[in-house]
């Protein structure tokens, strides 16, 4: 009987620890109502309840954090408009739609130019001033984050920066 006791205790600090207190609870009105002893069959069935309230809990913060995340899109779409408004301003309105098109490529191209120059040795990344010479390989670093930024998001740069850390510490 102790060792019925002792498992059902663990469990239930286990469970606790996920479902935020919500276990314990079910687990004492149903200890409270069928007694300190369980068989068998009754902790299988309590186990089930557990692990239906757990995957209840589960779905219902999904399904806050989708709702939250809709309702930030919508809230976004409204203050700062969508492509879609855009297209009603008769002449810039497609501009803007070209030019935001054309952002990433051309900035792509650019930095690629420019790599190219510095790793072929035709520029040198100093720029020379009166007080002595600034190097200019941190702003070409930024530059290609900023590309890579573009192409693969935001974390895959925060996949990326503590190999990037450990390469520029070396």
């Amino acid at each position: 009987m102790s060792i019925v006791r002792a498992v059902v205790g663990i469990g239930k600090a286990v469970a606790n620890t996920f479902t935020g207190g919500l276990a314990g609870e079910i687990i004492d009105t149903i200890a409270g109502e069928l007694g300190p002893d369980l068989t068998p069959e009754m902790q299988a069935k309590l186990k089930l309840q557990i692990e239906n309230n757990l995957l209840a809990r589960e779905k219902m913060a999904l399904e806050a954090a989708n709702d939250a995340e809709r309702n930030l899109t919508e809230r976004v779409a409204s203050l700062e408009g969508t492509a879609s408004d855009l297209k009603s301003i008769p002449v810039l309105g497609p501009l803007m739609l070209f030019i935001r098109g054309v952002i990433r490529p051309a900035f792509t191209i650019l930095t690629g130019f420019i790599d190219f120059q510095i790793f072929s040795g035709a520029w040198t990344p100093v720029y020379g001033s009166d007080d002595g010479t600034v190097d200019l390989t941190n702003i070409l670093f930024l530059l290609n984050l900023v590309v890579l930024g573009f192409w693969f998001g935001e974390r895959a740069i925060k996949n990326a920066m503590p190999v990037v850390a450990q390469f520029m510490k070396k």
